[in-house]
């Protein structure tokens, strides 16, 4: 199952709509490993490190990825795979941003229902 980002002013609102991204298991491991061999710290996108459990990117912290995705895609150059895939994460967050709400990213849970409650 893929790491799925939605967009919305809360958890429950982001899961009841269309995912704006997703991240399978593959591309979201090679997302970190880029990460972390850059000099950069990156704490926004080691955010997402729990593929399982996901994670919430709320307020200032959407621009705040954005702005780590936008500098790990420049330090990647166009060629690399990763900053093709970082550029689908870009959008969402973009998106995010635009619309004044948040981005959750809904780990392997069975439902996205289920993942919200508690």
């Amino acid at each position: 199952m893929a790491l799925d980002g939605h967009v919305g002013p809360s958890k429950g609102e982001a899961a009841e709509r269309e995912r704006a991204c997703f991240m399978e298991e593959w591309t979201h491991e090679a997302l970190l490993l880029a990460a972390e061999e850059e000099d950069d710290d990156y704490p926004m996108i080691e955010k997402l490190a729990d593929y399982d459990m996901g994670s919430s990117f709320v307020g200032a912290e959407v621009e705040k990825l954005d702005d780590e995705l936008a500098a790990l895609q420049e330090a990647l150059g166009d060629a690399s795979l990763v900053s093709q895939f970082v550029q689908a994460i870009r959008r969402a967050t973009q998106q995010a941003a635009e619309q004044e709400e948040n981005l959750y990213f809904f780990g392997d849970q069975t439902t996205a229902g289920e993942e919200i409650e508690g």
